[in-house]
């Protein structure tokens, strides 16, 4: 029979610490995408939230979705408030679609639905504020936009 030398028990020892740290770093690491999961979903909720509070909150700028909607005249001023606040929606729209191109969300968690609603329906002018800042969006971003919202009704 064979005996182990010191060497060769030492050697064992190190790889049976190598393979285990690489088991705690595979462990660390689906901890560490779990939290940016977490963190790309309050994110998400938050940016949601804010969006939907700058409306109720907001009185005045309330008013001018009505009246838009009732097609009545509105200020230069007033167009360009809505203009910047179609700008915000698609600023945020693209947020969500760059965490679920990363990975971070699942393509389910993209509500297409809300946000044909929001576009077609909830804030007038959508059009104006697509076409305004279409070329400065990623390209990616924008095909699936136009594949699945701004053509879409």
């Amino acid at each position: 029979m064979k005996k182990i030398d010191l060497g060769q028990t030492i050697s064992i020892f190190a790889n049976v610490g190598v393979i285990a740290g690489i088991l705690f770093l595979a462990i660390e690491l689906q901890q560490n995408n779990d939290l940016l999961s977490a963190q790309a979903r309050a994110a998400r909720i938050e940016l949601k939230t804010s969006f939907e509070g700058s409306l109720y909150q907001n009185v005045e700028l309330a008013e001018i979705i009505a009246r838009a909607h009732a097609n009545d005249e509105l200020t230069d001023a007033e167009e360009i408030r809505l203009l910047w606040l179609g700008r915000r929606l698609l600023t945020s729209f693209q947020y969500v679609y760059s965490e679920y191109q990363q990975g971070m969300i699942e393509e389910s968690a993209i509500s297409t639905a809300e946000w044909r609603i929001a576009y077609h329906q909830l804030i007038p002018h959508m059009e104006e504020a697509w076409s305004s800042y279409r070329d400065g969006l990623n390209p990616e971003f924008v095909r699936f936009m136009e594949e699945n919202i701004v053509n879409e009704r």
